[in-house]
């Protein structure tokens, strides 16, 4: 497939890296993150402080390999210690059952909140207004090695400080951002680190105000203008039409090119080119 594309669209430096390796020409290949929407995310600090209790949040799909029975299973570390701990997801997929399984198991009835309602983007940040902390407690593994969350750029978007699994990805674009960082797989740890932003509030909000150092180089609004740009330079490319270069910001302004028309010459409409994302 990416062969036969002109171009190929990819969501994280990473997944770019991992297609340059197996063969696809670097000068084809783009990243377009799936950053969150800054007109539905924004920060909300005030109203987090207000929070009675310290309250853990992960929205997303619910499977095997985001870990969310390793964050139960730190809560139940925590439980006694921190009384007023506190987990939602919100989410759908096939490990909920076991999720519920596991939270009557360990007695965790008035410690985790396991909802699947369906819940539009717009809707999204109402639910997560008054969470403490948002936990991203993924296995390591080839598939979630190489994701950048979508929710961990909503949580920065919202200056929502996080607990997230070391993976690859991960740390290279939330490293020394909103993101405490924890081994994956491993629940104490994940449960120590947890422990020590419940108890130092003067951290968490360290980490709110790093989120900026990700949402000032990966916004919605730089994202779409890059993307517009690409597009234009494809279909010109394809036109035949060079592009002058452009501040950042602005797109890009095909060459003007005079041709004379030639008796019997007629040109035959260009193909549209091929991009896969």
């Amino acid at each position: 497939a990416c062969r036969f594309a002109d171009h190929v669209i990819t969501v994280s430096d990473h997944w770019r890296e991992t297609l340059v390796h197996r063969g696809v020409d670097r000068r084809k290949c783009s990243v377009v993150m799936n950053v969150a929407d800054t007109a539905i995310f924004r920060p909300v600090a005030a109203a987090r402080r207000d929070s009675e209790r310290f309250e853990l949040v992960y929205h997303g799909t619910v499977t095997y390999r985001y870990g969310l029975d390793l964050a139960l299973a730190a809560i139940a570390e925590l439980a006694h210690d921190i009384p007023e701990i506190h987990l939602t997801v919100l989410g759908r997929g096939d490990l909920m059952p076991d999720l519920v399984a596991q939270r009557d198991a360990l007695g965790l009835a008035g410690h985790v909140d396991l909802c699947d309602d369906y819940v539009i983007a717009e809707q999204l940040p109402e639910k997560l207004v008054h969470a403490t902390l948002g936990v991203v407690p993924y296995r390591d593994d080839v598939f979630t090695d190489g994701i950048v969350p979508t929710k961990l750029m909503e949580y920065a978007a919202l200056g929502l400080p996080c607990v997230a699994s070391r993976t690859s990805a991960i740390q290279a674009y939330f490293e020394g951002c909103m993101t405490e960082l924890v081994t994956p797989d491993d629940v104490p740890e994940l449960a120590a680190r947890i422990r020590d932003l419940a108890a130092d509030p003067r951290r968490r909000d360290e980490l709110s105000r790093l989120s900026t150092r990700f949402t000032e180089r990966y916004n919605w609004r730089q994202v779409s203008a890059d993307y517009a740009r690409l597009v234009e330079r494809l279909g010109l490319d394809r036109l035949g039409i060079p592009v002058t270069s452009s501040r950042r910001g602005n797109p890009p302004a095909p060459r003007s090119r005079r041709r004379g028309s030639r008796p019997g010459r007629t040109r035959g409409a260009a193909r549209a080119p091929r991009v896969l994302a």
